[in-house]
């Protein structure tokens, strides 16, 4: 039997060692119970001939009872019976094998000498190493080989009559006999290595086959489990598709519909069979659909890829849905497009939902924009009222000083003098009253030019006050008239702008400003609304320093770049915010002032998140004062730095 090389991987060849091994002992354990049959036999046959042919003399025809009889029996019993018992005890092992050989080799040496050392029964020895050689192990074979071989030399030195049959013989003879020996074990050897040979080679190919079968047993399996798998897949998908509110569509590589879910039907009203065949586009397009969607959903179809897109259609009852879609391309185990799937989610309620939140937003950022005016022009009033005190106060100053002037005192010398115009000189000069006359005259002077550098005094006070009111009236009217617009800004102005319309406000509670302002880029957003929360801020860190009892009240303002964004910090010494009102302040319609109405602070937070920014709020707790935070993002440029 020939055989080819089979190249195998490190698992296989162990494997391969494995199947040899186990292969030799079954096939020695095989062996093993044939020699055991062999040894009962071979028993069997000693026996008989010791009882047939050793009873004779060996020289003549003359016969007694032999000793070799007993030989037969114990020495036989003995040869046979040690191998037997390692068979036994230890099946196809290389224990029982040796012991096989050294027994079959000392069984050929008795049955020669229990035939007086007959030609014919050296035949004996080419059968037990042929039969030796069944094991397919040379090591066993030279076992047998070395027992006959010392078994001839040593009775054909000491004993030739029992082992060739003449009782002399040439001491070397056993050398010719060893010889044909060898020359037996060559070929013997030689079939037992071809033998082992195929044994490998079948145990080699065993090997592969179990391992290929392992493969595919292995893929198999995983084939099963993905099937399984997939199966489940599709059943739980088949439900979702089945259960889901979302519409799914099936569509083939030319866009049109193949399958519908009942999603579809509850949503667009539409049956499968009114759809099947049909593009989605042409059933459900409606008055509002764009043409820009249309064409990226016809894209997508033609250029075989994913795509999300909102797009407006119309039920089967003729109003207006608006459809959420994701659409993703189906391909084949090849790699082939075979269509599309399509997944869409009615978000009609939704998208009225936010337009109605836009709404209500637009309407309460309104009613707090409104709130902040009002409050600033409550400031603006208060402080126009300040400066109406002052012109009240100096125009009664005025009104007195007129009422008591010196003037009427000067009327009554101008008639005295029209009286005495005749003789006015004799009357200045002789008349005692006339004499005091000069006098009168340069004291009234001097009385007539101090009421009038105290009322220039009072009318400068009152242009001042004038002056003050049309200040504000006018910085109020500058920002109530700009339009909305989104614009570069410099927060340092601005923020100079909303202190000085609460300066006159920071002056009557004696609070201190200091202002701590960074060179910082502009930011872009709309002037009057970032006014109006600076305002609302100051207006609140001013009514909460109110109400501490500190003597020395400071109000500090700090402008300052944090990476892409520019802070405005309001920290007052107020009365502070407790840890469950801080997380309150931004809420609409909380505020623990009496008479406020809570938009202030909501309305603000809502304008820096217009602008992509943020206001936030910070106190250790009441008494400790607060700290107010507006971040707007930054634009390019940047204005000058300046600390007062």
């Amino acid at each position: 039997m020939s055989s080819n090389p089979v190249c195998l991987n490190p698992e296989n060849i162990q494997r391969r060692n494995d199947l040899r091994e186990q292969l030799n002992r079954e096939h020695c354990t095989r062996v093993d119970r044939l020699f055991v049959a062999l040894m009962v036999v071979q028993f069997v046959c000693g026996i008989v001939a010791a009882c047939l042919i050793s009873p004779k003399t060996w020289i003549g025809q003359t016969s007694h009872v032999h000793i070799h009889i007993w030989a037969a029996f114990l020495l036989g019993g003995l040869i046979s019976g040690g191998p037997i018992v390692a068979v036994w005890l230890n099946p196809g092992s290389q224990q029982s094998r040796l012991m096989m050989a050294v027994s079959q080799g000392l069984w050929s040496a008795l049955l020669i000498h229990l035939s007086g050392g007959r030609l014919e029964t050296h035949f004996h020895v080419f059968g037990s190493l042929a039969f030796v050689a069944f094991y397919r192990d040379w090591k066993v074979l030279v076992a047998t080989t070395v027992v006959i071989t010392m078994d001839h030399a040593l009775r054909g030195i000491w004993w030739p009559l029992s082992v060739y049959g003449l009782t002399t013989a040439s001491p070397y003879r056993w050398l010719e006999h060893a010889a044909w020996v060898i020359f037996e074990d060559i070929f013997l050897m030689f079939n037992i290595m071809k033998s082992q040979q195929d044994v490998s080679s079948v145990c080699d190919r065993q090997a592969e086959l179990e391992s290929l079968n392992s493969d595919i047993e292995e893929t198999v399996r995983r084939r099963t489990i993905e099937l399984e798998t997939a199966r489940a897949d599709a059943e739980r998908l088949a439900l979702v598709a089945k259960y889901t509110d979302n519409s799914v569509i099936i569509l083939n590589s030319l866009g049109r519909v193949e399958w519908v879910n009942d999603g579809f039907t509850r949503i667009t009203g539409y049956r499968d069979t009114e759809v099947i065949g049909h593009s989605p586009i042409e059933v459900l397009r409606g008055p509002s659909t764009r043409e820009e969607t249309v064409t990226a959903m016809l894209d997508g179809v033609k250029n075989q890829r994913p795509f999300d897109v909102e797009v407006h259609k119309r039920r089967k009852d003729g109003r207006e849905i608006s459809i959420q879609i994701e659409m993703r391309p189906i391909f084949d185990k090849d790699e082939q497009f075979v269509g599309m799937i399509q997944i869409g989610r009615d978000v009609t309620a939704a998208r009225e939902a936010e337009r109605e939140r836009a709404r209500l937003n637009e309407e309460l950022r309104a009613a707090a924009r409104v709130a902040g005016r009002a409050e600033i022009a409550t400031g603006v009033l208060h402080n126009v009222g300040n400066a109406l005190n002052s012109i009240n106060v100096a125009a009664g100053v005025l009104r007195e000083s007129l009422s008591g002037s010196s003037v009427v005192h000067l009327e009554k010398a101008s008639h005295v003098i029209e009286e005495h115009a005749d003789d006015l000189g004799k009357f200045l000069t002789v008349d005692p009253q006339g004499k005091h006359f000069p006098t009168l005259l340069g004291e009234l002077s001097n009385q007539l030019l101090a009421e009038r550098t105290d009322g220039m005094k009072e009318v400068q006070t009152l242009m001042e006050s004038i002056e003050n009111i049309k200040d504000i009236v006018a910085s109020h009217e500058t920002f109530a008239g700009q339009k909305e617009c989104r614009e570069p800004i410099d927060l340092v102005k601005l923020t100079d702008t909303a202190l000085a319309m609460q300066d006159e406000a920071f002056k009557r509670h004696q609070i201190h400003v200091v202002t701590r302002f960074q060179h910082v880029p502009p930011v872009r957003a709309i002037r009057q609304r970032v006014l109006d929360v600076l305002t609302i801020l100051l207006t609140n860190a001013k009514e909460a320093m109110s109400k501490s009892s500190l003597d020395n009240k400071q109000l500090t303002v700090s402008i300052e770049t944090q990476d892409d964004s520019v802070s405005i910090a309001v920290i007052d010494q107020g009365v502070g915010i407790s840890n469950e009102e801080l997380g309150m302040v931004f809420k609409p319609g909380f505020t623990n002032k009496s008479g406020g109405h809570g938009f202030g602070l909501h309305s603000s937070a809502i304008t820096a998140a217009d602008f992509g920014g943020s206001l936030s709020a910070q106190s250790d707790g009441p008494g400790c004062g607060a700290t107010f935070v507006l971040r707007l993002p930054t634009i390019s440029e940047s204005v000058p730095e300046r600390t007062e």
